[in-house]
């Protein structure tokens, strides 16, 4: 038996993988929301978007 996996299959692992990883981060991220509250603002003539200090509550 070949262990040579199909472009195709390895590419949806590699999706999966991403996808829990970002649900991870994105759940990481809603739980230290709660904790901190974070000043943000949008800089329209640089057309940056800058968050500046995070501030524990």
């Amino acid at each position: 038996m070949e262990l040579v996996q199909s472009p195709y299959s390895m590419a949806n692992k590699t999706e999966e993988n991403l996808e829990s990883e970002v649900i991870n981060l994105v759940e990481q991220l809603l739980l230290e929301e709660s904790m901190i509250v974070v000043h943000e603002y949008i800089d329209l003539k640089e057309e940056t978007y800058n968050v500046t200090d995070y501030i524990e509550e």
